[in-house]
């Protein structure tokens, strides 16, 4: 079963072209990038969904803190990894679709303005922001640092939504990154 759910048929096209935007920028993988180049010129529907959700799990391999996320026009939630749902505080995946960052249910629900503030700007923008550095609250109270990087998905007519992944970095790495920008 994939690790991913919820990606409507008819626009998985634009969901997919959005993901590998970022994927192939942040978290290059040749053989994830040769693959989904060969299925979006082949695929469409929903094997194209179906591949993509495939391909994403093969990326848990080389990138194990790697989280993927993806929400519509309105920001809820459609989708996400089941690494990212268990951290969220409620489990599985299912149970955030139609959530949003600002949930209360959702763990990091105080940073849920910052993220769809930052959301909106790249869909409104129709641009690709890369490396935002974040903070994140967990579960057990703490924090821990984020690279996130979002796509815009569009279609003929505009943005639909937005697709996003991040890693957890540490400390050190967060110092680093805060200082490029």
């Amino acid at each position: 079963m994939p690790d991913l759910i919820e990606v409507n048929v008819r626009q998985g096209r634009y969901y997919v072209e959005a993901f590998c935007r970022i994927q192939s920028a942040c978290w290059p993988n040749e053989s994830f990038e040769t693959a989904m180049r060969r299925d979006l010129e082949r695929l469409d529907g929903p094997g194209l969904v179906e591949a993509w959700l495939d391909h994403m799990e093969a990326l848990k391999t080389p990138y194990p803190t790697l989280r993927i996320f993806w929400k519509d026009r309105a920001l809820t939630f459609r989708g996400m990894c089941r690494a990212l749902a268990s951290e969220s505080g409620l489990g599985t995946p299912e149970a955030i679709i139609g959530l949003t960052d600002s949930d209360p249910q959702i763990v990091w629900n105080r940073q849920g303005a910052k993220y769809r503030r930052d959301d909106r700007d790249v869909m409104s923008a129709k641009q690709v922001n890369l490396n935002i550095l974040e903070r994140q609250d967990v579960e057990t109270g703490g924090v821990r640092w984020l690279r996130t990087s979002k796509a815009p998905v569009l279609d003929e007519k505009g943005a639909i939504g937005i697709v996003g992944a991040f890693d957890i970095i540490s400390m050190a790495e967060a110092k680093r990154l805060a200082k490029v920008k």
